[in-house]
Order: C-alpha cells, then structure tokens, then sequence
C-alpha cells in the first residue's frame, strides 16, 4: 500500500515538473518574438525621425536659397524701374531743349542774319527772335556765332570774336566739319568761365550747308535736380557721377562735387567703377556685391530724341546714375511664404510624431 502511494507521488510529481518545464520552454520560446517586434519599431522610429531632419534641413535650405533668388530678382526689377524712370525724367527734359533749339536753327529770319549779319534792319529783327526762343529755354540761355563773322553772342550780348586757330576753339570746328543734327557735352566756357551742358545745332543755309551755329547752355545743377528720388520708405540710395566716380547728385548734398564713390560706398563703389567700364550704352547694369551685403544697378545716362537719331550723353559727358540697396538673407525670409513653410513643416512633425506615437 505504501509503495503504491509512494508510486503514486513520485508520478504526479513527474508530471509537475514536466509542466513547469513545458511552461518555461513556452515562455523562452516567445521571447525572441518580441524582441525582434521592439527592435522593428525602434528601427521605424530612428527612420522617421531621421527622415524629418533630411526634409527639414533639406527643404529650409533649399527654400532660404529660393527666397533669396526671388527676392534678388524683385529687386533687380525695382531697381531697374527706379533708373529707367529717372532717366526719362532727365531724358524728356533734354528733349525738349533739344526740340527748341532745333526750331530756331530752322527759322528763315535766324538763318538770313546768319548768312548776312552784316544786314542791320535783318539783325535786330532776327534778335527779337532768338530773344522769344530765350525764354522757352530751361536756364534763360541762349547763344549764336554766324560764321560769316564769327561773332559769338551770349544772352542778346557780343562776348568776343571767335579765333578757329584757337584751341579753345576746338568744339566749333569739330561742328562746323561734322555738323550732325544736334551734340551734347559739358564744357566750360573759357571766356564766359561757365560749366554748362551745352545743346550745340548746326544753322544751315538753302545748300545744307553749316553757316553758323546756335543752341543754348544749362547749369549741370538746373538739369540734375530734375532727378529727385527720396524715398524715405526705403533704403535704396541713388547717386550720379562722372567717369572719375564724383559725385554731382545725391541724397546727402554734402557728398556733391566734394565726395566720390568709392569714398562713399567702399568696396562697392569700387565695383560700381569696374562695371561701368564694361556698359553698353542703353544697357544697365546689375549686380550683388562681393560681399553680398548689397543689390546694385548702375546705367550710363542716354538721351533718345524723338526728332533725330538716339545720341547718347554719355558720349560726351561720361555721366552714370546708380541706386544701392541693403541685401540680408533675413530680410529675404519676411514674407507670407515663410509663414506657410513654417506651417507645412509643422505639419510634417505632427504627422511623423503621431505615426511613431501608434508605433510604440
């Protein structure tokens, strides 16, 4: 009876220990189950997230670089906008001097004095008239020199008689020999010890021959000023200067005739002078600075006339005009669309974070 039970116990005690042994091979079996479960979804973590830095690194410079090519491209339109406006003002002022001047040397009364100046009754008559042109011109200047006495005349008064050995004499002789429609340049007069923009038209007579000339000067000053962007809105700054780079128009008064430049714009105004060696006439220039601080356009100035052919005044009177404008990458990020970048970014985030919150 004994050994039966004893039997008995040590069966039902295999048994237990072969059901521990059979619960613990279970639970060794799925362990390596949910291990490889966990590192999946911590490789899917690693994955989003690491995806999230490549587009937001990626697509923030990617997008500073666009808005920057965008902004400099506005710019370079407004900039371009600003000279062409200018350089009409200036251009149809000039014009219209240009268009008097040429209605005087076509007057039969003018061009009888000038082939006979000798004709006193002919001579006053001819000076009442060129007296009434006096008074169209801008500057309320007007001068004549027939070359049958070569007389030269300034504001109704003989100045002096012209000497073409002279070599003072150089512009009339040039005119005389090439007599063109009309020339520009600024001069200064020796004998009238003026510098003025001087509108120079050939008289002809019935031949098409020059008899004389005629025209009328304006003070650099009286033509300038009619360029008069100030545009205390913004930070662009506009200058006109010579070839040398003197400063004869500016916002700052003080910089006229006393500064250049390069004394004013530095290192930019040093490019300013290089590129405008390499302008075509008509053809602005435009361009960020080496030290992409500034957005700069420079053009020589040009008149078209409507009369005659185009003749630029650069030609003659080397002038450019330029306008500078401040340049930062921040200001190029303060637009509608750094908002809506910001806020498809945030999207992006939300949307990776929420995937890898269900993840874990």
């Amino acid at each position: 009876m004994k050994v039966k039970k004893t039997r008995e116990h040590l069966t039902s005690k295999k048994g237990i220990h072969h059901s521990v042994h059979h619960l613990h091979s279970h639970v060794y079996a799925g362990t390596p189950a949910a291990s490889h479960s966990s590192s999946i979804k911590n490789r899917f973590i690693i994955f989003f997230s690491a995806l999230f830095l490549v587009i937001f690194i990626g697509g923030s410079v990617t997008f500073i670089i666009l808005m920057s090519q965008i902004r400099y491209e506005n710019a370079k339109q407004e900039l371009t906008h600003i000279i062409e406006t200018e350089q009409h003002k200036l251009e149809m002022s000039i014009n219209n001097e240009i268009a008097i001047a040429l209605r005087m040397a076509e007057s039969p009364l003018i061009q009888m004095h000038f082939k006979n100046p000798g004709d006193e009754y002919i001579k006053q008559v001819a000076f009442k008239e060129i007296a009434g042109y006096r008074r169209l011109f801008t500057g309320k200047n007007v001068f004549w020199i027939s070359d049958k006495d070569k007389k030269y005349y300034f504001n109704d008064e003989y100045v002096y008689t012209l000497n073409p050995s002279d070599t003072n004499s150089w512009w009339y002789n040039s005119i005389m020999r090439n007599p063109y429609p009309y020339s520009l340049m600024i001069n200064f007069d020796v004998e009238l010890k003026k510098t003025m923009l001087w509108i120079d038209v050939p008289v002809f007579n019935d031949n098409q021959k020059p008899v004389g000339i005629l025209g009328t000067g304006v003070a650099p000053s009286d033509f300038i000023n009619i360029i008069n962007y100030n545009k205390p809105e913004t930070e662009d700054e506009l200058y006109i200067f010579n070839s040398s780079g003197k400063i004869i128009k500016a916002k700052d008064i003080d910089l006229v005739d006393k500064a250049s430049i390069p004394e004013v714009l530095g290192k930019t105004g040093e490019e300013i002078l290089a590129k405008i060696k390499e302008l075509k006439t008509g053809e602005a220039e435009y361009f960020m600075t080496k030290n992409k601080r500034q957005i700069v356009a420079v053009n020589s100035i040009t008149v078209r006339s409507n009369t005659v052919s185009s003749i630029p005044i650069s030609s003659a009177l080397n002038l450019y005009i330029t306008v500078t404008r401040p340049f930062n990458v921040i200001d190029s990020l303060k637009t509608g669309m750094t908002v809506l970048f910001g806020v498809m970014m945030a999207i992006i985030f939300l949307s990776l974070y929420l995937l890898i919150f269900l993840l874990r």
